[in-house]
């Protein structure tokens, strides 16, 4: 039979085995939630660095539409009243649609913005002959019979509205991503910290209930 030194002897080497297992559980957990919240981290400034280009991209982009949309304007504004500074603004925006799209190799590689350069040239080369149209008629005079049939079967459009929703987006899915990143980054944090609180409170009721269970012997 056990003697009760026996007894408590044993008894205290398996709290210590317990204590060592615990803090090696501990010892584990931390890093691995310490590894998590990095690469949380890492996303997040994977997500804000991709989000900087995608805003300055964004920001060139609408430049452009604004560009197109107001050289689109100048074109029927000439129309209406054969006036030569209507067609030099739309000449200007258009120098300063493809100035835009060929200044450096991002927007050079941009496929909306180089859309948008090639639908702008297309639909130039198109309204050419009506402008020649205009021309020919006084500047206050009214829009011929044969001008008008000639502009709705043309029908020009520069797909503004197209190139503004395809813009907007891509911009409105890198904003997204970033918000996702912020939003797991946090709950990454949260959950590392909810994790190790939880361990250290459960370790710290154990060692306590052995402490109140070995003291109670005396």
């Amino acid at each position: 039979m056990s003697s009760p030194a026996h007894i408590s002897t044993g008894t205290l080497a398996r709290r210590v085995r317990l204590f060592v297992f615990s803090l090696v559980v501990l010892g584990l957990l931390g890093p691995i939630g310490m590894a998590y919240a990095a690469y949380r981290v890492h996303q997040l400034n994977t997500a804000v660095a991709e989000y900087g280009p995608a805003a300055s991209l964004y920001r060139v982009r609408t430049a452009a539409i604004h560009q197109l949309s107001d050289m689109e304007t100048s074109f029927h504004r000439f129309l209406l009243d054969g006036s030569s500074a209507s067609l030099n603004l739309m000449q200007r925006d258009k120098e300063r649609i493809e100035q835009m799209a060929q200044e450096d190799p991002e927007l050079k590689a941009d496929k909306l913005l180089q859309n948008l350069v090639s639908k702008e040239q297309q639909w130039s080369s198109l309204v050419a002959p009506l402008i020649e149209e205009r021309k020919s008629l006084p500047a206050g005079q009214g829009l011929s019979e044969d001008l008008l049939a000639h502009y709705r079967t043309i029908n020009p459009d520069l797909d503004v509205v197209r190139f503004e929703s395809g813009a907007d987006g891509d911009y409105r899915h890198s904003l997204e991503n970033l918000n996702l990143s912020e939003q797991q980054t946090r709950l990454g944090f949260f959950v590392t910290c909810l994790t190790a609180a939880v361990i250290l409170a459960i370790l710290s009721l154990a060692l306590a209930a052995g402490a109140l269970r070995q003291t109670s012997g005396f």
